[in-house]
């Protein structure tokens, strides 16, 4: 704004479109001239100017105004707006349509519903989502969704009836987003917004990491976790109003065999999208065949059967590893699928024993999932399995 001549005032001219300005106490009004004799002078606060078909629009979001049209001049206080037209008579000052109040209620996001925080896995999608409380009835609403704070680079903006008091955005990538609500008065003046940030949150998972997606919840070998790169702004929601900023990487801790952690967005903590961890409970039961074994006589096989007790993994999905150690030396055991089972046959120890073996089940990544010991005699003596 250009300061001007006149030391009293900084004055502004409006000749199309919406100028907003906030005066901080004790500083100089702000003139904005609308026309030849269209004027409105803002006094310390918050305010607006619309410059449109009707002629200027006076608001005064907070503090005072002094504006003039045709050379009448007349007082706004705070919360009420002046349609000034070029010509003609003046109406009666307007209250402003109220600043929509975000609902209080706890909003979670599991099940499908859309809050202001969502999670997805690597490059996934997810709607976001806010409720705020009804208004005046004959009153609309404008929202608008936006990647920046200035909501200037907008993903949505739409205009809704005074019945509908919630928003659900389409997919959106992970990222920032700075969602903006106001009422709007018949005659389509709107009011101040109610601005709330809003986050689509990325989540790596380590390998060996399932997703259960339907629950939320990451299913982890030990060891393993999931990591939050782009966590500026993301804070761990501890209830009651209280939180902490989110870790680049999340996993159980100590002897935890589950851990839920409610990720929120900084200055919106009643929003939060719940993460579950789970220790990974799939377990690998080995039978020998024959039990009572002996050398060189008996082809002893193993079968491994794989089992989730938490039916959180399919154990379809998992193709195990095997190992035996017999005696000192170590061996990679090739696997054959038979139905739900896998089947190996035992490498016979040399010299002459008798041979403890010990079979060691993992995952593809490693990771430990069951082991047993047969001890095998080299005559034809009973064999005790340990």
């Amino acid at each position: 704004m250009d300061p001007g001549s006149n030391v009293r005032v900084s004055h502004c001219d409006l000749t199309a479109g919406e100028l907003s300005v906030a005066i901080p106490p004790r500083a100089k009004p702000v003139l904005v001239m609308g026309g030849t004799d269209l004027f409105a002078a803002f006094r310390p606060g918050k305010a607006r100017a619309i410059r449109n078909s009707q002629g200027l629009v006076a608001i005064v979001d907070q503090g005072s105004a002094r504006v003039a049209s045709s050379g009448r001049w007349f007082s706004l206080a705070s919360g009420q707006y002046q349609v000034l037209p070029e010509r003609g008579p003046v109406g009666t000052a307007q209250a402003i349509g109220p600043v929509p109040a975000f609902s209080s209620k706890r909003c979670e996001a599991v099940g499908g519903r859309a809050c202001a925080v969502a999670v997805v896995v690597g490059d996934g999608t997810a709607r976001l989502g806010a409720s705020w409380e009804p208004s005046a009835p004959n009153h609309k609403y404008l929202v608008k969704l936006a990647r920046d704070p200035a909501l200037q680079d907008v993903v949505e903006q739409q205009e809704r009836p005074g019945s509908a008091t919630a928003f659900t955005s389409g997919e959106l990538p992970p990222g920032q987003y700075w969602f903006e609500v106001r009422s709007v008065t018949p005659d389509g003046i709107p009011s101040d917004a109610a601005v709330k940030p809003m986050r689509v949150i990325r989540v790596v998972p380590d390998p060996g990491v399932i997703h259960v997606p339907s629950e939320g919840v990451f299913v982890l070998p030990a060891g393993r976790g999931v990591a939050l790169p782009d966590r500026a702004g993301v804070v761990v929601s501890m209830g009651g109003g209280h939180a902490t900023a989110a870790p680049g990487r999340l996993s159980l801790i100590g002897t935890q065999t589950r851990r839920v952690v409610r990720l929120a967005v900084q200055g919106t903590p009643n929003d939060v999208a719940p993460l579950t961890l789970e220790a990974r409970a799939l377990e690998a039961d080995v039978e020998f065949s024959p039990r009572n074994a002996s050398w060189p006589r008996d082809r002893v096989e193993a079968t491994i059967r794989l089992v989730d007790p938490n039916h959180r993994i399919s154990p379809a999905v998992v193709r195990p590893k095997a190992s035996a150690l017999v005696g000192n030396k170590r061996y990679d055991l090739p696997l054959t699928k038979q139905g739900d089972r896998w089947v190996t046959v035992l490498p016979q120890g040399d010299g002459p024993g008798p041979w403890i073996v010990q079979v060691q089940v993992t995952d593809e990544d490693g990771a430990m999932m069951g082991k047993a010991v047969l001890e095998v005699v080299h005559d034809d003596s009973t064999a005790a399995v340990r």
